[in-house]
């Protein structure tokens, strides 16, 4: 997979395919320091996942964060509101997108992701979230080297910048993965959405 994927030509935001929406300096970069800055008060509530130990100790969850970090919080609320705005506007949706989840993610050298998709496997298995029917990604930082999110059926990996956006379908219609992160730390903010309000995270609602 790495090398396959590391071999895709690397483009930036304004050259994306049309079934990407890549959107350059969506937060400006005092905010993306206030979330990362979030992230580090809150290294203590990182927790080893018994599920899935791929992500011990490296992901917090939107209610896990420092409930003194307020500042972080209320960016990272109506960003996510104004995220489904930018979907729902490029992909032309017709409809309200509910957030199931909001995450903030720490990657060190060495972490990759395969090809995936966000709501099935392709061998048909069961799946966890087979409500996502769109996902983000926002890049908090850029002093790393790799860690691109790649899309082998488009043809490309985005060259990452921070306060990037990246959105795109949960479908089979988008399969992506993320390139070994070969130096530093990478910092992501991830959001995924559904058509089902039954599913949409209860901290969605809070108003700071």
């Amino acid at each position: 997979m790495g090398r396959r994927s590391e071999s895709l030509p690397l483009v930036e935001a304004r050259a994306a395919p049309r079934e990407i929406l890549a959107i350059e300096n969506f937060l400006d970069r005092s905010q993306c320091e206030l979330i990362r800055a979030a992230f580090n008060m809150s290294r203590g509530r990182l927790a080893a996942n018994p599920i899935d130990p791929f992500w011990s100790d490296r992901l917090l969850w939107f209610d896990q964060i420092d409930p003194r970090a307020i500042g972080a919080k209320a960016v990272m609320q109506q960003a996510r509101f104004v995220i489904a705005y930018r979907i729902a506007e490029h992909f032309g949706v017709d409809g309200r997108l509910y957030s199931d989840s909001q995450q903030l993610v720490l990657w060190n050298e060495g972490h990759s992701m395969p090809v995936h998709v966000d709501n099935a496997h392709p061998d048909g298995r069961k799946h966890g979230t087979p409500y996502r029917d769109f996902a983000a990604v926002l890049y908090l930082n850029e002093e790393f080297e790799g860690g691109e999110v790649f899309f082998p059926l488009q043809g490309v990996r985005l060259k990452p910048s921070t306060g990037l956006l990246v959105g795109f379908r949960g479908t089979a219609e988008s399969p992506h993965g993320v390139t070994t992160v070969r130096k530093g730390e990478r910092f992501t903010m991830p959001c995924w959405y559904s058509f089902d309000p039954s599913v949409a995270e209860r901290s969605m609602f809070t108003i700071f």
